[in-house]
C-alpha cells in the first residue's frame, strides 16, 4: 500500500462494472470517464435524466467505445432507489465498484426528504445505505467487489444523536447535521467490513475524502472563507485521484482512510481513521437504526 499513486498505476479493468451515484458532474463524472477509459462498464446514477444523458454523451465523446449508461436515481426517494437497483440486478451479473459519490453539503435550512428524514442524512447516508442493501446480493457474488464512501474531513466532528436523528427535538445546525451524516457513512463502512470479514466475503468498503477540489459546488459556495478554499483547491484531474485510487488500488487496506497527503491537497495517501469512526458498537447502532428507517436489512451471510 504505497504512499504515492498516479493514473498510470491503474491497469486494464476490462470486464468490471461500476455504479457511481451523482456521476453526472464534477468528481463523479471525471471518475466515471477515467474508469471507462480503462474498460469499466460505468452506470451513472443521476436524479435528472437529461443530466444523465449529457454525462454519458460527454464520456463517449472522449472514449467512443466506452460502455457507459445512466439510470435515474433520486437518493431522497426510496421508490427511485428500489427501481434503480432492481433494474441493475436484472441486467447485470456483477458489481465490482459501488461509489457513493453523491452528497449534500451544509444544507442551510432545515428540510425533510420525501422519506421524512433530515435531508443531509438522507442523501449522504440513508439513500446510499438502502442502495447498498438492495445491491448486496450482487456485491457478494463479485470477487473483490468494493463499496467506496466519498466523504469529507468534518466526519471528525460528528456526534450522532440516535434519539433525534432527524433534528425534531433540537434546533437545526447545518454544520453538525452535515458532520453527523458524514460520520454515519464511515460507521456504515466500518460495519460492512466487520460483516464481510465475519462472513468470509471477498469484498471491502473503502472510505476516502478528496480534499478541496475545484468543482461547481466549491465555485458557487458562499461559505465564510470560501475565497481561500478556492485558491487552495486542487484541479479536478488531481482531485479525482483519491476517488480513483479508492476504486481501483488492490493494495488498499479498508482499515485506513484515504485522503490527500496534506488533507486538502496532495497525493492520495492512506491515513489512520479518527477513533470516532472506529466505534464498533456505534456502527452497529447506526446500521440498526438505518435498517429501521429504510425498511432494508443488511444481509451479507
Amino acid at each position: 500500500m504505497g504512499q504515492t499513486w498516479a493514473l498510470s498505476d491503474i491497469g486494464d479493468l476490462s470486464g468490471k462494472t461500476a455504479i457511481i451515484t451523482g456521476g453526472n458532474t464534477g468528481l463523479g463524472l471525471k471518475t466515471a470517464l477515467e474508469l471507462a477509459r480503462r474498460g469499466v462498464e460505468v452506470v451513472i446514477g443521476s436524479r435528472s435524466p437529461n443530466n444523465g444523458e449529457v454525462a454519458v454523451a460527454s464520456i463517449k465523446s472522449e472514449v467512443p467505445d466506452a460502455k457507459a449508461s445512466y439510470g435515474q436515481l433520486d437518493l431522497t426517494d426510496h421508490a427511485s432507489i428500489d427501481a434503480f437497483a432492481t433494474a441493475f440486478l436484472e441486467t447485470h451479473d456483477r458489481l465490482d465498484i459501488l461509489l457513493h459519490n453523491s452528497g449534500l453539503v451544509m444544507h442551510p435550512v432545515y428540510d425533510l426528504a420525501p422519506t421524512g428524514r433530515e435531508l443531509q442524512m438522507q442523501v449522504n447516508h440513508l439513500g446510499h445505505f438502502l442502495l447498498t442493501c438492495k445491491l448486496m446480493p450482487l456485491i457478494i457474488k463479485t470477487p473483490g467487489a468494493r463499496i467506496v464512501q466519498s466523504t469529507t474531513v468534518p466526519y471528525e466532528k460528528g456526534n450522532i444523536d440516535l434519539d433525534d436523528f432527524d433534528w425534531t427535538a433540537r434546533k437545526y445546525n447545518q454544520t453538525q447535521a452535515y458532520c453527523d451524516s458524514r460520520l454515519a457513512q464511515l460507521l456504515f463502512a466500518y460495519k460492512l467490513n466487520e460483516e464481510f470479514k465475519r462472513g468470509g466475503i471477498n469484498a471491502k468498503a473503502i472510505s476516502m475524502q478528496p480534499g478541496l477540489v475545484k468543482t461547481e459546488g466549491l465555485k458557487n459556495t458562499e461559505l465564510s472563507g470560501a475565497w481561500i478554499m478556492k485558491i487552495l483547491a486542487q484541479s479536478l484531474e488531481k482531485g479525482c485521484l483519491t476517488h480513483l485510487r479508492a476504486c481501483t488500488d488492490p493494495t488498499i487496506d479498508p482499515n485506513y482512510f484515504l485522503e490527500p497527503k496534506f488533507k486538502i491537497f496532495g497525493d492520495p495517501t492512506p491515513k489512520i481513521f479518527k477513533d470516532v469512526a472506529r466505534d464498533s458498537e456505534m456502527a452497529s447502532r447506526v446500521v440498526a437504526l438505518s435498517e429501521e428507517l429504510t425498511g432494508a436489512k443488511l444481509k451479507i451471510v
